[in-house]
């Protein structure tokens, strides 16, 4: 035999390797032989770095003595306008009213929040130039608990307070002068060090020596200030973006007017979900509810637009209207849902007023995003219409949109033609561009700042109150809500819940979403990419809706740890915006139907063969470079070096891997999903083994309920586990580990059907499970599991009693014995129909087993597992023991040259009254047997069928054994003092 040795080099990651690779060991397969012409690469492995741009972060403040000191400056004397800003999550505080942002008790300015009987409203408070005092206060509850952006501002005469981006003056009060000149520090969280303390979240706070009108506080209210040191006006910004420390940083940067936090520590820089929703939605009833917006030029759209908005429809027999400029009959443009024919209407006058799709169940309880676009000048499929991110149609189609200039906007229905919807919208966008797919799914799990390019309008439908819905896309097409009850129809969104991107990279870390909870199952999640921070790492078992990953973000699979996608998985990250990670303690899990990039690892240890399949669709040879790569060739049972690097690894077909060193492999592109395989894609042309593999991220279930066609095909799997030991597994029960799952990446062998030349194995999802390590000794009735240990081995083969079986091989019961290839390894089977690692029979008495090795050595035969069996004896029919492997285990000396060694007697099955201690009668090749209770006293009288007694023994053990010479029939009689018990038997 050949012994090839290779010099190869390879880089997995940080590990280097340069050596030789050596068959130190052969392929365990049913070639008992090493093959030669292994081949030579050079292999690099990268591991792609990636980094996420956003430390959403902010202080937490805790009622008593937290503070943030700014010194005194003087651009702090703002005395002719002001606007003070910030993002608060308010808690509780001083009943005084806890200040956000002070310049001292009675100083120039302050904003607070008002306790009042359980109520928290915002306050703005000014000292004028001869320190009377002025104030202004908003009328919006801030409730506790949630996210609330607030605003103070006074123009030289007028004091206005803001509440989530809405004029919010309960109480406003007019004067004229300046403001108070003082040297006093300005403080955040409190009116100073001693008093007025501010319990909760603040982020985001901007002070400014204009007056910012609604417009302008809206521009930028969910978005840092993206150039802070040009902008004219502002004096003083925290954004709190620190993870730790005692600074707080002034972006507008003036370094002498950074804050210093006062008793307060690194604790207390934690997570904001600010700028992030969704918060709140609106409810429409379907009686008479809409929102309505006046028409303006904005509006009037005719070469490209896109309709956007997140629904969870209600049952209604009429169309119900998401967004329509117009009329039912005259609309410019709408976007509507109808329940009885389950479908989306895109209308668009001027092109194609009823242009639609269907059926879609949109009626299931959840939230679902709907999206339609036109670009005039898109050439082909220039209209689309999507679903959750998924495009459900498209059409080439031309023209301008006709649009009526004085046409107002309606969301949720209409003044006059009904149209009526019935449920929650939240996120409606209007765009005067085409979006693309990726643009759709890039922000359709987060807020949009508002300033994106193309938005016309926008409403995130986050107040709590009032009957104005704001447009935040600067154009200030806000809403009037009629006919709808301000206290009841502004409820909480459970929309999509957004990554935070903070130093905590832990999925299931409530403070990292921006809905302040880990993801659920029927959360439609956006890992998006900020500024700074980290990305999310699952660890642990989680199920999501929709899940979209966007551009430069990332989302890692950690080994042993799953991820399911219920709808649709979109990553605009590519290859590293999705990683599954493996390890030595396991390989990631992913369940999903979208097919999309991701980044694959599979951890292989060093010195043994492996048994591997590509989990992506256009995987190369040449990543594994500098291995021993081999395919396998049914006909004639041999294995033969891949050469090429270009070679494609073909989905769902297994391939031989050998390397010397332990090494992750990392397979990179397009994962497999849905329907794999092909009619007549195994073949028996030779002993009919095939080599095939797992073709998704996840483990598969062979037993699987539904998903698998297996025509012509035996229902047992085989796995190559080491070079001396395969894993078995046919209809419920496995040996040597193996089980109904298949790992992820995973070949496996299988076999054509005797007297048949062709197979299929065909799967899709549904065969899809986690990591499952069920092990099915618990639950499968009648097997008796027989282990041999020796030599530092362990082997095991099954022999299970089953009414459907037959003595013969049986392609749904029976798994063959594959031999490893280590000759110091004791191998166990049993031999009544060819040689069984897993032999299922119909009730008998005896069934012959054997064990083989290369070598001589002291080897142990134990039974660990006998499911209710009262007899299991183990006879060597070399020496003549018996061993009951109820109680016992057997120890022996094997020479190489043993053969059909053993017997195991079994107990009958099904006995009825166990406690009449039954007597049992069989034979055996020239052999009689006779088992009895253990301690049964008494003789065994053999009779001819003449009646003449020609053989006799006593009764010495729980199995006796008399030894005839002639085949024939004869009667055997047992004589005890329990009972006389005769049968006929028959010896070949």
């Amino acid at each position: 035999m050949k012994k090839n040795v290779c010099k190869v080099m390879f880089n997995f990651g940080s590990s280097h390797f340069t050596g030789n690779i050596t068959e130190k060991s052969c392929l365990s397969c049913l070639i008992q032989e090493c093959l030669p012409g292994k081949m030579f690469f050079t292999v690099l492995f990268i591991i792609f770095g990636f980094t996420i741009a956003a430390q959403n972060n902010a202080l937490d403040f805790d009622g008593t003595d937290d503070h943030v000191e700014v010194p005194d400056n003087n651009s702090l004397d703002i005395i002719n306008s002001i606007t003070i800003e910030a993002w608060v999550n308010v808690v509780g505080g001083s009943t005084n009213g806890p200040r956000i942002l002070s310049k001292m008790w009675e100083g120039p300015y302050e904003l607070l929040v008002k306790l009042d009987g359980g109520t928290s409203t915002c306050m703005l408070i000014l000292h004028d130039c001869n320190n009377v005092g002025h104030y202004c206060e908003g009328g919006t509850d801030i409730a506790n608990g949630e996210w609330h952006h607030i605003a103070g501002t006074w123009d030289g005469s007028t004091m206005h307070v803001y509440t989530d981006g809405n004029l919010d003056d309960l109480y406003s009060s007019s004067f004229t002068g300046t403001l108070l000149s003082t040297t006093d520090d300005v403080y955040i969280g409190s009116q100073n060090s001693y008093y007025d303390f501010f319990e909760g979240k603040i982020d985001e706070v901007r002070l400014w020596n204009d007056a910012r009108t609604e417009a302008e506080i809206r521009a930028n209210m969910y978005r840092e200030i993206p150039n802070p040191t040009s902008e004219t006006n502002l004096v003083a910004y925290y954004k709190f973006n620190e993870t730790s420390g005692t600074t707080a940083d002034n972006a507008e940067g003036t370094p002498a007017l950074d804050g210093t936090l006062n008793n307060m520590t690194n604790d207390d820089w934690v997570t904001s979900a600010a700028f992030t929703g969704p918060k709140n939605c609106l409810d429409f009833d379907e009686s008479d509810d809409y929102v309505e917006v006046p028409a303006d030029p904005s509006q009037d759209i005719t070469d490209a637009i896109t309709i956007e908005a997140w629904v969870k429809p209600g049952s209604a027999n009429h169309y119900q209207n998401i967004l329509e400029k117009g009329s039912y009959y005259d609309d410019a443009y709408a976007l509507l849902v109808k329940q009885d024919i389950q479908y989306i209407k895109f209308s668009l006058i001027g092109i194609d007023q009823h242009w639609g799709y269907g059926p879609v169940n949109l009626w299931d309880g959840k939230w679902h995003h709907i999206a339609g676009t036109y670009d005039k000048n898109g050439g082909s499929n220039n209209t689309n219409l999507y679903v959750d991110g998924y495009c459900v149609k498209f059409e080439t189609n031309t023209g301008s949109i006709t649009s009526d200039p004085l046409e107002k906007i309606y969301i949720g229905g209409h003044s006059y033609d009904g149209n009526l919807f019935n449920g929650p919208i939240d996120e409606v966008r209007l765009w005067n561009i085409a979006r693309t797919a990726e643009q759709i799914r890039e922000n359709m799990c987060k807020t949009l700042t508002g300033n994106e390019s193309g938005l016309v309008t926008y409403y995130n439908f986050d107040n709590t109150s009032g009957t104005v819905l704001q447009d935040f896309s600067g154009n200030e097409n806000d809403g009037t809500l009629t006919n709808m009850d301000p206290a009841t129809d502004w409820v909480s969104s459970s929309t999509f819940n957004t990554w935070l991107n903070v130093t905590n990279s832990t999925w299931s870390t409530a403070t990292n979403w921006s809905r302040g909870s880990a993801p659920v199952s029927t959360d439609n999640v956006g890992i998006v990419n900020y500024q700074g921070g980290t990305s999310p790492i699952i660890s642990g078992s989680v199920t999501c809706n929709n899940l979209c990953i966007g551009l430069s973000a990332a989302l890692t699979i950690n080994p042993g740890n799953d991820l399911s996608v219920d709808e649709n998985l979109f990553n605009n990250g590519g290859t590293t915006g999705l990683v599954i990670k493996s390890d030595a303690t396991g390989t990631g899990s992913l369940i999903e139907s979208s097919g999309v990039d991701a980044t694959v690892e599979r951890y292989y240890t060093g010195g043994e063969w492996h048994f591997i399949s590509s989990p992506i669709s256009n995987a190369k040879a040449g990543m594994f470079s500098g291995m021993y790569l081999q395919s396998h060739d049914e006909t004639s049972n041999n294995y033969s070096d891949v050469t090429l690097t270009t070679d494609p690894l073909n989905v769902m077909q297994g391939y031989a891997l050998y390397n010397s060193n332990t090494a992750t492999a990392q397979f990179s592109g397009i994962l497999n999903t849905g329907a794999v395989g092909s009619a007549n894609n195994v073949t028996r042309n030779g002993l009919g083994w095939n080599l095939v593999g797992n073709p998704y991220p996840s483990s598969l279930d062979w037993d699987a309920a539904s998903g698998w066609t297996k025509t012509n095909v035996e229902n047992a799997t085989y796995i190559h586990v080491n070079n001396a030991t395969w894993a078995e597994y046919v209809g419920g029960v496995g040996a040597n580990g193996g089980t109904r799952y298949i790992a992820p990446e995973q070949g496996f062998f299988v076999r054509v059907s005797a007297g048949q030349t062709l197979g299929t194995l065909n799967m899709n999802k549904n065969v899809r499970v986690h990591n499952a390590t069920i092990f099915f000794k618990d639950e499968v009735a009648d097997i008796v599991r027989l282990e041999v240990t020796g030599n530092g081995y362990t082997d095991e083969t099954v022999i299970r009693f089953l009414e459907e079986a037959t003595p013969q091989f049986d392609g749904n019961w029976d798994a063959h014995k594959l031999f490893g290839t280590v000759a110091e390894a004791p191998q166990i089977y049993s031999t009544a129909n060819e040689f069984m690692a897993i032999n299922s029979l119909p009730e008998t008495e005896i069934v012959p087993v054997d064990v083989k090795a290369g070598v001589s050595g002291v080897f142990t035969i134990s039974a660990t597992e006998t499911s209710e069996f009262e007899t299991v004896i183990l006879e060597d029919v070399y020496t003549g023991k018996t061993t009951d492997l109820n109680n016992n285990t057997y120890t022996y000396t094997y020479n190489v040259s043993d053969e059909n060694r053993f017997i195991v007697h079994f107990s009958p099955l099904g006995v009825d009254e166990p406690e009449k201690a039954p007597v049992n009668i069989y034979s055996y090749n020239k052999d009689i047997y006779v088992t009895v209770p253990g301690g049964t006293k008494g003789d065994i009288v053999v009779y001819n069928i003449m009646g003449q007694e020609i053989a006799n023994a006593p009764i010495n053990s729980a199995l006796s054994k008399v030894t005839l010479n002639k085949s024939g029939n004869y009667i055997v009689k047992v004589l005890s003092k329990q009972s006389v018990v005769s049968r006929k038997v028959f010896i070949k």
